[in-house]
C-alpha cells in the first residue's frame, strides 16, 4: 500500500512541477546505502522519505532510487515490478539479468518495454550491491534514447 501511495505521490510531483533542478552536474550521497552518484546537469530530482526520484530535462525518463537491506530490496523490486504492472501494460523483460562490476560494486541490470497507454516505453530495474546497502534503481521511460546519459549515472555510482 505505502509503494502504491508513493508511486502516486510521484506522478503528483511530475505533475505539479516540483522537481528541483541544477545546471550544473550534482553529486548526491545516499547514506543508508553508502553510495555516491552524480546526475547531469538540467536533470530534475526530489527526495521522498527513502526515495530519491530524477527525471530528464525533457521530462522523458524517471529514475527512482531505493536503498534497502537485500532482502527488502528484492521486496521492493518485486513489489515496483508489480506496481509498474498496475501502470505499463504489456510487460516484456527482453533481456536477461546481467551483470558488471564498476568501482568495486556489483550491478545487476534487467531490460523491458511495455505500455503506457498507447505509447511503449522502456523498463530498466538495477540492483546495485556490495555497498552499505543494495541500491534499487527502476528506469521508466526513453531509456534508449538517453542511454548514454543514464550509462553515465550508473557508472557514476560509487562506495563514499
Amino acid at each position: 500500500m505505502r509503494k502504491r501511495i508513493v508511486l502516486q505521490l510521484l506522478i503528483v510531483f511530475v505533475l505539479m512541477g516540483l522537481f528541483t533542478s541544477s545546471i550544473f552536474a550534482e553529486t548526491f550521497t545516499n547514506e543508508k546505502a553508502g553510495v555516491q552518484f552524480d546526475l547531469p546537469g538540467g536533470w530534475k530530482y526530489e527526495y521522498e522519505g527513502d526515495l530519491f526520484m530524477a527525471m530528464s530535462p525533457d521530462e522523458s525518463v524517471l529514475l527512482i532510487f531505493y536503498a534497502a537491506r537485500k532482502r527488502r530490496a528484492n521486496n521492493f523490486m518485486d513489489t515496483m515490478a508489480a506496481e509498474l504492472d498496475g501502470i505499463v501494460e504489456d510487460v516484456e523483460f527482453n533481456s536477461e539479468p546481467y551483470e558488471e562490476r564498476i568501482h568495486g560494486l556489483t550491478q545487476i541490470y534487467v531490460e523491458g518495454t511495455g505500455f503506457y497507454g498507447r505509447d511503449q516505453v522502456d523498463l530498466d530495474l538495477t540492483m546495485v550491491v556490495g555497498a552499505r546497502r543494495s541500491l534499487v534503481i527502476i528506469g521508466l521511460g526513453d531509456i534508449d534514447g538517453k542511454q548514454r546519459k543514464i550509462d553515465r549515472i550508473y557508472s557514476s555510482i560509487r562506495r563514499y
